[in-house]
């Protein structure tokens, strides 16, 4: 290398050789090479302090997240909790909702609830996006709406049924709990409920009664507590006959009578005379057709004599209409 570019290091610093003034002279770096060389230094440092933190992040938690960690866990072990609580007050629900369907209600002839589905809520529940824990919530949330709502409903069921029970003594008064005749005014056996064979167009036809022949005259009976909604004949094939809106949901028809007792309007008790045996309307023989309607449906009158027959009594009304297939309208 030429003398005139000798370079000598003393204490960090560059010198060279000037030849004309016989000294060593500072080396002065240009600006952009001492920039870059600063640079280099920042950003090393830069990536050293990054590392740093992401490895203190990364690796070590803070009291503070520490803290918060624990607490995390401790909200977590309660949802859980209150999850399994949730179960068992619902089991609890479920149970009482049976009791209110199968026996409550069974007992006053009371329709059941619209009941409250699960799946129904599984929809109207807001998600809780971005939650580490967002499944159990979600599911917490819909359990803790759908025992609200059932409770809302058995709460309303438990309110009616409250209601019938301090009507209970109107409502055994008004359910049709006798035959229309007298058990001793009887004759042979009873056409029954059912398919039974028409005795006037002799075809297959359902038959929503039952027809209990007696002589004509014999006195006919209310079978319970109720209203006269309907006295005459309407060209049915009833003839002269009598309906009676008991309430609860139950009416009672008592068809082909050959006199009617009773007028629109008039309050009856169960017992009281409200007609005699005829063979008015479409008949062919001496009797009265006898319906029960619950709720605007007809039901079969059997299942509701229990009020002034001995089992004995009981058994062999029920073979006398199963085995009956003839009506007598």
């Amino acid at each position: 290398m030429p003398l005139t570019f000798i370079e000598k290091t003393l204490e960090n610093r560059r010198f060279k050789y000037n030849p004309h003034t016989l000294q060593y002279e500072p080396v002065q770096d240009p600006p952009a090479e001492r920039i870059w060389r600063v640079g280099r230094v920042v950003a090393v440092i830069f990536m050293i302090g990054a590392a740093a933190v992401y490895i203190a992040y990364t690796f070590f938690s803070s009291p503070g997240e520490k803290r918060y960690r624990r607490e995390l866990e401790v909200m977590k072990e309660q949802f859980e909790i209150l999850e399994g609580r949730l179960e068992k007050a619902s089991s609890v629900l479920a149970e009482l909702e049976k009791r209110d369907t199968a026996v409550y209600r069974a007992i006053f002839e009371a329709p059941a609830p619209q009941r409250l589905h699960f799946a129904a809520l599984r929809d109207s529940v807001p998600p809780f996006s971005g939650l580490e824990n967002k499944v159990l919530l979600e599911r917490i949330q819909t359990k803790m709406k759908w025992l609200e709502g059932r409770l809302r409903i058995q709460a309303a069921s438990l309110q009616e049924l409250m209601q019938l029970v301090q009507r209970k003594d109107e409502f055994i008064r008004s359910v049709p709990a006798i035959m229309p005749v007298k058990i001793t005014d009887l004759q042979t056996s009873i056409g029954g409920y059912g398919m039974r064979t028409d005795p006037v167009y002799r075809t297959p036809r359902f038959h929503t009664g039952l027809d209990f022949i007696a002589a004509l005259g014999k006195p006919i009976f209310a079978t319970g507590q109720g209203r006269v909604v309907f006295a005459g004949s309407d060209g049915s094939g009833y003839g002269l006959h009598v309906v009676l809106d008991h309430g609860f949901g139950f009416r009672t028809l008592y068809g082909h009578m050959s006199k009617i007792l009773v007028k629109p309007g008039q309050e009856v008790k169960r017992g009281e005379k409200i007609g005699l045996i005829g063979c008015t309307g479409k008949c062919v023989g001496p009797h009265v057709h006898y319906e029960v309607h619950k709720n605007g449906a007809p039901v079969n009158p059997i299942h509701y004599f229990y009020g002034d027959l001995s089992p004995e009594d009981y058994e062999t009304l029920v073979n006398s209409a199963e085995t009956g297939g003839q009506a007598l309208d």
